[in-house]
């Protein structure tokens, strides 16, 4: 019986204590995976409507008549037209109906037939500064 109570006293000491932090994490239940599956889809399917969002906006953005605008003029510099040939590219733009001047930069389709007809000789020349490197 004293061997008895002398392990009841001693015994704890010599084992090794556990911290307050240490008995609440292994008396605490485990947690459920579908509350952080759900969490993290939930969290996804906001950084997926977000980035649909943000494209949505910037291509909005890449249709603005100024931004139409200021890439047609950016180019027009790119190529060094002076205002004359500036001024022959809208009107064909507007001749050919196109939504964006801007394409007659790299759709030569447009200006070749103003070129090969014998209207004006000023679209044969722009033509040729434009398409023929």
């Amino acid at each position: 019986m004293l061997k008895a109570l002398a392990l009841y006293y001693w015994l704890p000491l010599l084992l090794p204590r556990r911290t307050a932090l240490e008995r609440f994490r292994s008396e605490r239940p485990p947690e459920p995976t579908a509350l952080k599956v759900t969490l993290l889809l939930l969290v996804l399917v906001i950084l997926v409507l977000v980035c649909i969002h943000l494209v949505r906006r910037y291509f909005a953005m890449l249709a603005s008549p100024a931004a139409r605008r200021a890439l047609f003029l950016e180019l027009s510099a790119a190529h060094r037209l002076t205002p004359a040939e500036q001024r022959l590219l809208r009107r064909l733009a507007r001749r050919e109906r196109l939504d964006n001047p801007a394409r007659l930069f790299v759709e030569k389709r447009h200006l070749e037939a103003c070129a090969h007809s014998n209207t004006e000789p000023a679209y044969r020349d722009l033509f040729e500064k434009l398409f023929s490197r």
